[in-house]
Protein backbone atom coordinates (compact mmCIF):
# COMPACT_ATOMS: atom_id res chain seq x y z
CA UNK A 1 0.00 0.00 0.00
CA UNK A 2 1.08 3.12 -1.28
CA UNK A 3 2.06 5.73 1.95
CA UNK A 4 -0.65 7.89 0.17
CA UNK A 5 -2.93 5.23 0.82
CA UNK A 6 -2.07 5.15 4.32
CA UNK A 7 -2.55 8.94 4.51
CA UNK A 8 -5.94 9.25 3.49
CA UNK A 9 -6.82 6.01 5.78
CA UNK A 10 -5.58 8.22 8.98
CA UNK A 11 -7.36 11.49 7.29
CA UNK A 12 -10.93 9.26 7.32
CA UNK A 13 -10.00 8.72 11.69
CA UNK A 14 -7.78 5.47 10.96
CA UNK A 15 -5.34 4.00 12.71
CA UNK A 16 -2.97 2.29 10.18
CA UNK A 17 0.30 0.20 11.00
CA UNK A 18 2.72 -2.75 9.66
CA UNK A 19 1.13 -6.19 9.47
CA UNK A 20 3.06 -8.93 8.82
CA UNK A 21 4.24 -10.36 5.16
CA UNK A 22 3.51 -6.43 3.89
CA UNK A 23 -0.19 -6.14 5.41
CA UNK A 24 -1.47 -2.76 6.30
CA UNK A 25 -3.01 -3.21 9.87
CA UNK A 26 -5.95 -1.10 9.61
CA UNK A 27 -8.90 -0.42 12.75
CA UNK A 28 -11.87 -1.11 10.44
CA UNK A 29 -14.43 -0.09 13.35
CA UNK A 30 -15.76 -0.64 16.78
CA UNK A 31 -17.63 -3.50 18.53
CA UNK A 32 -20.03 -3.15 21.89
CA UNK A 33 -18.26 -5.43 24.71
CA UNK A 34 -19.61 -5.44 28.55
CA UNK A 35 -16.03 -3.89 28.94
CA UNK A 36 -16.78 -1.21 26.46
CA UNK A 37 -16.03 -0.83 22.58
CA UNK A 38 -13.72 -2.75 21.18
CA UNK A 39 -11.17 -1.71 18.29
CA UNK A 40 -11.04 -4.46 15.56
CA UNK A 41 -8.69 -4.25 13.02
CA UNK A 42 -7.81 -6.34 9.85
CA UNK A 43 -5.12 -6.80 7.55
CA UNK A 44 -5.47 -5.63 4.14
CA UNK A 45 -2.71 -7.29 1.60
CA UNK A 46 -2.33 -5.40 -1.40
CA UNK A 47 -1.90 -6.35 -5.03
CA UNK A 48 0.62 -4.08 -5.26
CA UNK A 49 1.56 -0.58 -4.27
CA UNK A 50 0.74 0.91 -7.73
CA UNK A 51 -3.20 1.83 -8.46
CA UNK A 52 -4.03 1.62 -12.14
CA UNK A 53 -7.59 0.19 -11.99
CA UNK A 54 -9.84 -0.96 -9.00
CA UNK A 55 -9.08 -4.32 -7.70
CA UNK A 56 -11.27 -7.02 -6.82
CA UNK A 57 -11.37 -8.38 -3.22
CA UNK A 58 -11.44 -11.47 -0.85
CA UNK A 59 -13.00 -10.79 2.32
CA UNK A 60 -11.53 -13.58 4.76
CA UNK A 61 -12.91 -14.60 8.36
CA UNK A 62 -11.15 -16.99 10.31
CA UNK A 63 -12.54 -20.11 12.28
CA UNK A 64 -12.25 -21.16 15.92
CA UNK A 65 -15.46 -21.68 17.24
CA UNK A 66 -16.00 -18.38 17.98
CA UNK A 67 -13.29 -18.66 21.16
CA UNK A 68 -10.28 -19.03 19.48
CA UNK A 69 -7.68 -17.97 16.01
CA UNK A 70 -7.37 -14.47 14.56
CA UNK A 71 -6.64 -12.90 11.49
CA UNK A 72 -3.33 -14.23 11.53
CA UNK A 73 -4.78 -17.39 10.51
CA UNK A 74 -5.78 -16.20 7.04
CA UNK A 75 -2.46 -14.95 6.09
CA UNK A 76 -1.51 -18.36 4.03
CA UNK A 77 -4.25 -17.00 1.51
CA UNK A 78 -2.49 -13.85 0.76
CA UNK A 79 -0.33 -14.23 -1.92
CA UNK A 80 -2.44 -16.96 -3.96
CA UNK A 81 -5.43 -14.22 -4.23
CA UNK A 82 -2.55 -11.52 -4.92
CA UNK A 83 -1.16 -13.69 -7.88
CA UNK A 84 -4.36 -14.07 -9.19
CA UNK A 85 -4.73 -10.19 -9.38
CA UNK A 86 -6.99 -9.68 -5.58
CA UNK A 87 -6.66 -7.38 -2.70
CA UNK A 88 -7.04 -9.63 0.16
CA UNK A 89 -8.27 -8.49 3.37
CA UNK A 90 -8.27 -10.72 6.83
CA UNK A 91 -10.31 -9.93 10.06
CA UNK A 92 -10.56 -10.23 13.52
CA UNK A 93 -13.96 -10.34 15.09
CA UNK A 94 -15.25 -10.34 18.85
CA UNK A 95 -14.88 -14.16 20.37
CA UNK A 96 -16.57 -15.40 23.55
CA UNK A 97 -13.86 -14.11 25.39
CA UNK A 98 -14.31 -10.34 24.55
CA UNK A 99 -17.63 -10.42 26.18
CA UNK A 100 -19.22 -9.03 23.23
CA UNK A 101 -22.85 -7.50 23.27
CA UNK A 102 -24.61 -8.20 20.64
CA UNK A 103 -26.81 -5.78 18.56
CA UNK A 104 -30.57 -6.11 19.29
CA UNK A 105 -31.01 -6.37 15.43
CA UNK A 106 -29.32 -9.53 15.01
CA UNK A 107 -31.33 -11.29 18.11
CA UNK A 108 -33.32 -13.36 15.35
CA UNK A 109 -30.28 -14.21 13.57
CA UNK A 110 -29.30 -15.65 16.61
CA UNK A 111 -32.82 -17.44 17.20
CA UNK A 112 -32.09 -19.03 13.90
CA UNK A 113 -28.70 -20.18 14.25
CA UNK A 114 -29.72 -21.85 17.36
CA UNK A 115 -32.21 -24.36 15.64
CA UNK A 116 -29.24 -25.90 13.24
CA UNK A 117 -27.11 -28.46 13.93
CA UNK A 118 -24.09 -26.99 13.01
CA UNK A 119 -24.44 -24.64 16.33
CA UNK A 120 -27.10 -26.71 18.24
CA UNK A 121 -29.83 -25.71 20.15
CA UNK A 122 -28.24 -26.80 23.20
CA UNK A 123 -24.95 -24.71 22.03
CA UNK A 124 -23.79 -22.49 25.10
CA UNK A 125 -25.87 -19.05 24.80
CA UNK A 126 -22.43 -17.43 24.80
CA UNK A 127 -21.14 -18.68 21.38
CA UNK A 128 -24.28 -17.87 19.64
CA UNK A 129 -24.33 -14.24 21.11
CA UNK A 130 -20.18 -14.21 20.01
CA UNK A 131 -21.11 -15.97 16.31
CA UNK A 132 -24.52 -12.76 15.95
CA UNK A 133 -21.81 -10.58 17.43
CA UNK A 134 -18.85 -11.62 14.52
CA UNK A 135 -21.43 -11.08 11.64
CA UNK A 136 -22.33 -7.63 12.69
CA UNK A 137 -18.62 -7.45 12.92
CA UNK A 138 -18.40 -8.48 8.96
CA UNK A 139 -21.05 -6.31 7.98
CA UNK A 140 -18.71 -3.41 9.31
CA UNK A 141 -15.94 -4.51 7.98
CA UNK A 142 -17.80 -4.86 4.05
CA UNK A 143 -19.02 -1.06 5.31
CA UNK A 144 -15.53 0.01 5.87
CA UNK A 145 -14.00 -1.72 2.69
CA UNK A 146 -16.64 0.26 0.61
CA UNK A 147 -16.35 3.65 2.21
CA UNK A 148 -12.63 3.89 1.84
CA UNK A 149 -12.55 1.68 -1.29
CA UNK A 150 -10.96 4.20 -4.05
CA UNK A 151 -7.62 4.75 -0.99
CA UNK A 152 -7.07 1.17 -0.78
CA UNK A 153 -7.47 0.47 -4.58
CA UNK A 154 -10.65 -2.07 -3.79
CA UNK A 155 -13.18 -2.03 -6.03
CA UNK A 156 -16.34 -1.90 -3.83
CA UNK A 157 -18.41 -4.04 -6.42
CA UNK A 158 -16.02 -6.83 -6.56
CA UNK A 159 -16.06 -8.59 -3.22
CA UNK A 160 -15.95 -11.75 -2.45
CA UNK A 161 -16.35 -13.32 0.83
CA UNK A 162 -14.29 -16.19 2.46
CA UNK A 163 -14.46 -18.23 5.43
CA UNK A 164 -12.89 -21.25 7.08
CA UNK A 165 -15.18 -23.42 10.10
CA UNK A 166 -16.91 -20.65 12.29
CA UNK A 167 -15.76 -17.81 9.52
CA UNK A 168 -17.87 -19.88 6.91
CA UNK A 169 -20.84 -19.89 9.43
CA UNK A 170 -20.01 -16.03 9.17
CA UNK A 171 -20.13 -16.16 5.95
CA UNK A 172 -22.77 -17.65 4.68
CA UNK A 173 -25.34 -16.13 7.14
CA UNK A 174 -23.58 -12.84 5.95
CA UNK A 175 -24.34 -12.85 2.18
CA UNK A 176 -27.78 -15.38 2.39
CA UNK A 177 -29.43 -14.52 5.68
CA UNK A 178 -29.16 -10.94 7.13
CA UNK A 179 -31.14 -9.84 4.26
CA UNK A 180 -34.40 -12.14 5.43
CA UNK A 181 -33.92 -10.67 8.97
CA UNK A 182 -34.31 -6.68 7.63
CA UNK A 183 -30.42 -6.50 8.08
CA UNK A 184 -28.76 -4.47 5.05
CA UNK A 185 -25.05 -5.04 3.96
CA UNK A 186 -22.95 -4.21 0.96
CA UNK A 187 -23.42 -6.87 -2.05
CA UNK A 188 -20.50 -9.24 -1.96
CA UNK A 189 -20.19 -11.31 -5.82
CA UNK A 190 -19.65 -14.64 -4.17
CA UNK A 191 -19.21 -16.84 -1.04
CA UNK A 192 -16.09 -19.31 -0.63
CA UNK A 193 -17.19 -21.77 2.16
CA UNK A 194 -14.95 -24.35 4.13
CA UNK A 195 -16.79 -26.62 6.32
CA UNK A 196 -19.22 -24.15 7.05
CA UNK A 197 -23.45 -24.24 8.23
CA UNK A 198 -26.10 -22.55 7.03
CA UNK A 199 -28.24 -22.33 9.83
CA UNK A 200 -31.52 -22.50 8.03
CA UNK A 201 -32.92 -24.13 4.92
CA UNK A 202 -34.85 -22.20 2.35
CA UNK A 203 -32.76 -19.15 2.99
CA UNK A 204 -31.45 -18.33 -0.80
CA UNK A 205 -33.49 -16.03 -2.91
CA UNK A 206 -33.97 -16.65 -6.38
CA UNK A 207 -30.30 -16.62 -8.24
CA UNK A 208 -28.72 -15.81 -5.17
CA UNK A 209 -24.90 -14.77 -5.10
CA UNK A 210 -22.67 -17.56 -5.97
CA UNK A 211 -21.23 -20.49 -3.73
CA UNK A 212 -18.09 -22.38 -3.39
CA UNK A 213 -19.03 -24.89 -0.41
CA UNK A 214 -15.91 -27.06 0.66
CA UNK A 215 -16.67 -29.98 3.05
CA UNK A 216 -15.72 -33.56 4.39
CA UNK A 217 -18.72 -36.34 4.31
CA UNK A 218 -16.66 -37.40 8.06
CA UNK A 219 -17.17 -34.07 9.45
CA UNK A 220 -18.82 -34.76 12.82
CA UNK A 221 -18.79 -30.60 14.19
CA UNK A 222 -20.56 -29.46 11.33
CA UNK A 223 -22.40 -32.06 9.64
CA UNK A 224 -22.17 -33.12 6.16
CA UNK A 225 -25.96 -32.66 6.24
CA UNK A 226 -25.23 -28.67 5.92
CA UNK A 227 -23.89 -29.07 2.62
CA UNK A 228 -26.83 -30.62 1.44
CA UNK A 229 -28.73 -27.96 2.74
CA UNK A 230 -26.70 -25.83 1.19
CA UNK A 231 -27.17 -27.81 -2.26
CA UNK A 232 -31.29 -28.29 -1.85
CA UNK A 233 -30.99 -24.73 -1.76
CA UNK A 234 -29.75 -23.81 -4.63
CA UNK A 235 -31.22 -26.05 -7.06
CA UNK A 236 -34.34 -24.64 -5.62
CA UNK A 237 -33.55 -21.31 -6.13
CA UNK A 238 -31.24 -21.48 -9.66
CA UNK A 239 -28.47 -20.03 -7.48
CA UNK A 240 -25.15 -21.26 -8.83
CA UNK A 241 -23.25 -23.84 -6.77
CA UNK A 242 -19.89 -26.03 -6.70
CA UNK A 243 -19.77 -28.25 -3.76
CA UNK A 244 -16.42 -30.13 -3.42
CA UNK A 245 -16.92 -33.19 -1.32
CA UNK A 246 -14.30 -35.31 0.33
CA UNK A 247 -15.60 -38.80 1.20
CA UNK A 248 -12.70 -39.55 3.93
CA UNK A 249 -12.42 -35.78 5.42
CA UNK A 250 -13.88 -34.50 8.47
CA UNK A 251 -14.34 -31.30 9.87
CA UNK A 252 -12.47 -29.04 7.29
CA UNK A 253 -10.41 -30.21 4.04
CA UNK A 254 -6.71 -28.95 4.08
CA UNK A 255 -7.18 -26.34 1.10
CA UNK A 256 -3.47 -26.17 0.48
CA UNK A 257 -3.52 -30.29 -0.39
CA UNK A 258 -6.94 -31.58 -1.42
CA UNK A 259 -7.34 -32.42 -5.28
CA UNK A 260 -11.09 -31.84 -6.37
CA UNK A 261 -11.71 -33.82 -9.32
CA UNK A 262 -8.62 -33.64 -10.54
CA UNK A 263 -7.73 -30.40 -9.84
CA UNK A 264 -5.96 -28.63 -7.04
CA UNK A 265 -9.02 -26.77 -4.31
CA UNK A 266 -6.59 -23.62 -4.55
CA UNK A 267 -7.53 -23.71 -8.67
CA UNK A 268 -11.33 -24.02 -7.92
CA UNK A 269 -11.29 -20.98 -5.44
CA UNK A 270 -8.66 -18.66 -7.61
CA UNK A 271 -11.40 -19.93 -10.92
CA UNK A 272 -14.50 -19.23 -9.12
CA UNK A 273 -13.59 -16.36 -7.56
CA UNK A 274 -12.65 -14.72 -10.96
CA UNK A 275 -15.56 -15.97 -12.86
CA UNK A 276 -18.13 -14.07 -10.06
CA UNK A 277 -16.02 -10.48 -9.99
CA UNK A 278 -15.77 -10.88 -13.59
CA UNK A 279 -19.80 -11.34 -14.24
CA UNK A 280 -19.66 -15.04 -15.24
CA UNK A 281 -21.64 -17.51 -13.80
CA UNK A 282 -19.79 -20.41 -12.24
CA UNK A 283 -21.06 -23.64 -13.72
CA UNK A 284 -23.03 -25.61 -10.91
CA UNK A 285 -21.72 -29.01 -10.11
CA UNK A 286 -20.37 -31.03 -7.10
CA UNK A 287 -17.76 -33.35 -6.88
CA UNK A 288 -16.51 -36.87 -4.90
CA UNK A 289 -12.85 -37.31 -3.86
Amino acid sequence: MSKMMVFMACLLGLSACEGGSGAQTLIYGQGQTEDGPLDLRLDFYPVSEECEALRPTVLFMHGGSFTDGSRENGEGFADLFNQAGFNYVSIDYRKVGDLPVANPAYQSVGQRVAERASISPEANPLVINAAISAFEDAVQAMAFLRAVGDDLCHDANRLVLMGHSAGAVMALNVAYTLDNHGISRPRVRGVISDCGGFHGARTMAGSDVPLLHIHGLQDTIVPFSEAELLWSDARRTGTAMQLLTFEEEGHCVPLEEAMADGRPVLDWMVDFATDVVSGRRPVTQRTLD
